[in-house]
């Protein structure tokens, strides 16, 4: 019995999402009661996947506790976004 094609590409798109998620988490250290801005996290993932951030990054990285905090940090005269428990390498 053969897989269905819509089975099997949705099955290689799951595993290629998968695949890149765990490229840019093998350059971070979740879990360090870190910060860092979302800007940062954004561009990392954005340069190691070739893939845009969406809500998809965003509930991957709460499910491992990492939390999105506004205006967390001051740098300069400005507040950014961020992310608690995660650091880049």
């Amino acid at each position: 019995m053969t897989e269905p094609d819509a089975v099997r590409q949705a099955t290689e798109g799951y595993r290629t999402d998968e695949d890149e998620m765990a490229r840019f988490l093998a350059a971070c250290i979740i879990g360090q009661c870190g910060w860092t801005s979302t800007e940062n996290l954004r561009r990392t993932y954005e340069d190691i996947t070739g893939d845009n951030w969406t809500r998809k990054v965003t509930v991957q990285l709460q499910n491992l506790g990492c939390e999105p905090r506004k205006g967390a940090r001051e740098q300069g005269e400005k507040f950014v976004r961020g992310w608690t428990n995660i650091i880049l390498q």
